[in-house]
């Protein structure tokens, strides 16, 4: 459930009425998971999938099957006796596929064993879906594991990316967008494209504005790896039998650096320190348990009441937001937010100039609006 949805469906809901966003695979009985929408909600990037439902467990895990921190993304694991047992025909000797199948799905994790009515069980269900817990101890869907991207070092959400493109401008409805990773061929350059798709009898006309309005949107809202660097607003996405976005026939759209990325990147180099600072000032907030304001930015870490592993929280944070190679290192030789912003800032223009070139784009409006940044 998203937001612009709720927004469309209140007009014909009664003022006292609940809405609920249920959760849940098929493998783990449709409904594992629940959560009471709440008016705040409605402007949110993400509405909550919620708590687990009586009987069921949810834990959010890495890689290596170990709880991800409050705010991390994991991949969901669903227990609980309502857990499906296998795919039918996944215990034949002769169908490897769905023997295969099952063991990748149902994990067995035994530090998280759950209680049924009958016996003790520590099968989980492998949903595939990217979660992370807000601070409220709520579940927050953000994609799936099939759709996340390694770009430039950085692993990437793209839906987080989409998310963010549905919710940029409340003029602008964006009815169904996708973002993917596609490789140049000439420069084997990664670069991330956002497929959009606007309102009916919205594009003809405002092509341009619509696509600066969402640049700039992404450009304020997301890291700055994050922001798509090709763009291609469609009619209609193409869609396959299954009424879902066919990825396979999405046109490519080649990686080019114009006029407005240009003067994106003359901005960034004006505004960038700033930009930097205040996100490290989050991150050590974050890290520290403390609200730092502007005037404690010249304070190291330590004079804030920091630790040593304090410092590892932070140099992960900075990893996932900033800058893909940060090290333990740098951060002891610049402890404050000043000086590390100092240091970082060129690394962060790098991801704004590593691709630029002399094309032209033909409408100045794109460029007029980025000005505004």
């Amino acid at each position: 459930m998203v937001p612009s949805t709720i927004e469309k469906l209140l007009p014909y809901f009664s003022s006292n009425i609940q809405i609920y966003n249920v959760y849940g695979p098929a493998e783990a009985s449709m409904a594992a998971t629940v959560y009471r929408v709440q008016p705040k909600d409605f402007n949110a990037k993400f509405i909550p999938i919620g708590r687990a439902l009586p009987n069921y467990s949810c834990h959010i895990l890495d890689k290596d099957l170990s709880p991800v921190p409050v705010g991390f993304v994991g991949e969901l694991f669903i227990g609980g006796p309502a857990v499906f047992g296998g795919y039918r025909g996944g215990g034949d000797d002769d169908n490897d596929r769905l023997k295969s199948l099952n063991n990748t799905t149902l994990v067995n994790i035994p530090a998280f064993q759950y209680q049924s009515n009958r016996n003790r069980h520590n099968k989980f269900y492998r949903t595939g879906d990217l979660c992370r817990f807000n601070d409220d101890g709520e579940i927050v869907f953000v994609g799936r594991v099939d759709h996340q991207v390694k770009l430039r070092g950085q692993r990437l959400e793209l839906g987080e990316i989409e998310a963010c493109i549905r919710t940029a401008n409340p003029e602008i409805e964006v009815r169904n967008c996708i973002v993917v990773k596609c490789v140049d061929e000439l420069t084997h350059q990664e670069y991330l494209t956002a497929y959009v798709e606007p309102a009916y009898g919205t594009l003809a006309e405002n092509y341009n504005t619509i696509k600066a309005s969402l640049m700039k949107a992404c450009m304020q809202r997301l890291p700055v790896h994050m922001v798509p660097s090709s763009w291609l607003l469609l009619e209609s996405l193409p869609l396959n039998a299954n009424n879902k976005i066919d990825r396979k026939q999405l046109p490519l759209v080649p990686l080019k650096t114009n006029k407005i990325r240009r003067k994106c990147i003359r901005q960034v180099s004006i505004d960038c320190n700033g930009y930097v600072e205040d996100v490290l000032s989050e991150i050590f907030s974050n890290a520290l348990n403390v609200d730092v304001d502007s005037g404690q930015h010249h304070m190291s870490f330590i004079e804030l009441g920091g630790s040593s592993l304090n410092a590892i929280t932070m140099v992960n944070l900075i990893r996932e937001r900033l800058y893909a190679e940060m090290q333990i290192d740098l951060l002891f030789k610049n402890p404050t937010i000043l000086a590390l912003a100092n240091v970082l800032q060129p690394e962060v223009i790098k991801l704004f100039t590593s691709c630029d070139n002399d094309s032209k784009f033909e409408n100045d409006t794109i460029a007029n609006l980025i000005e505004q940044l």
